[in-house]
């Protein structure tokens, strides 16, 4: 029988681990607002109106949180 294990190793493991860690941190740094929007749009898969009506601000401005949040991650993971 031809099975293929996609195994992960543990040094795969801990390299994956670290890297949650970093992203995590990163969120945890981000603005509150900027945070909130982040994860409801990319964690929770909210759509822009459903983030503006929840959060209480308008289309736009959820996205401009999030074009921030997306720099500021970048920035803080390079």
């Amino acid at each position: 029988m031809n099975v293929l294990v996609d195994e992960i190793t543990p040094e795969r493991h801990v390299s994956i681990h670290q890297q949650m860690t970093r992203v995590t941190a990163a969120i945890n740094r981000l603005p509150n607002r900027c945070q909130a929007v982040f994860w409801l749009r990319r964690i929770e898969n909210l759509s822009q109106k459903e983030i503006a009506v929840l959060v209480g601000i308008s289309e736009g401005t959820v996205e401009k949180h999030m074009v921030r949040a997306v720099r500021l991650l970048a920035d803080l993971l390079n």
